[in-house]
């Protein structure tokens, strides 16, 4: 058993129901290339892909961070303008600890929780952006968030038209969905050095609205929901040509 085995084996009660999944991952290195990152919200850049963010800009690689929407609605469905603004000064923050500067970040202020609805628009801002040969990197478009599985299905959709590598990142999956709904075949490995991983941990907590709720609320994240975020490495599913074609 590899000492990233060994690892998976221990990590607690998430990892202990993946661990033959995980196991079974292929091991992955990014292609340098020109780097787009499609977040549904803030955090998710820096919870599910900040090691190969923080990888990519140590390459010295370009990283662009598309925020589709300022994350308003975490606490309250009608969204909240004090909320936003802390999120998006809270991302920007985190992005700089990863390597990114604030010139780098592309809003799409769609509004939180209704993706779905601007579907189309965040496909043709892709389009706008994307260029042949880049790495685009969203939330699985079956990742148990309307949000998330909306991103995925615009980016799958934008790949169509340009010709990108697409990897879709995994976060709720973990807590919603069984292995077998995986395809081990597609699994990807990015295992993370020390120093990313203390970096990537960093960013993480630059999100602080998240681990402390501005009211009675129970807060988005605690440390048991951000379980995958402390793993070794980071999962991506290879995103396969017949879901564009």
């Amino acid at each position: 058993m590899t000492d990233r085995e060994t690892e998976t084996r221990a990590r607690g009660s998430l990892s202990d129901r993946w661990g033959p999944t995980l196991d079974a991952a292929m091991p992955w290195s990014p292609p340098p290339r020109r780097t787009i990152v499609l977040a549904p919200h803030p955090d998710d850049e820096s919870l599910s892909s900040g090691g190969l963010v923080a990888l990519q800009r140590a390459r010295g690689l370009e990283v662009v961070v598309v925020a589709v929407t300022d994350g308003e609605a975490a606490y309250d469905p009608d969204g909240d303008d004090h909320l936003a603004s802390r999120r998006r000064a809270e991302q920007c923050s985190a992005l700089r600890v990863l390597g990114v500067d604030q010139s780098a970040i592309e809003r799409l202020g769609v509004p939180d929780g209704r993706v779905a609805e601007s579907e189309d628009a965040v496909r043709d801002r892709l389009e706008k952006l994307l260029r042949p040969g880049d790495l685009l990197v969203t939330t699985w478009n079956r990742d148990v968030h309307p949000d998330h599985e909306a991103c995925g299905r615009a980016s799958v959709d934008a790949v169509r038209a340009i010709p990108a590598t697409l990897v879709f990142s995994l976060f709720w999956t973990w807590h919603h969905r069984l292995a077998n709904e995986i395809d081990r075949r597609h699994l990807l490995a990015l295992e993370l050095d020390v120093a990313t991983q203390a970096t990537k941990r960093r960013a993480i907590r630059r999100h602080a609205s998240q681990f402390r709720s501005p009211g009675e609320d129970d807060p988005i994240l605690d440390e048991r929901i951000a379980e995958p975020a402390s793993w070794s490495c980071e999962y991506f599913l290879a995103a396969q040509p017949e879901e564009w074609s």
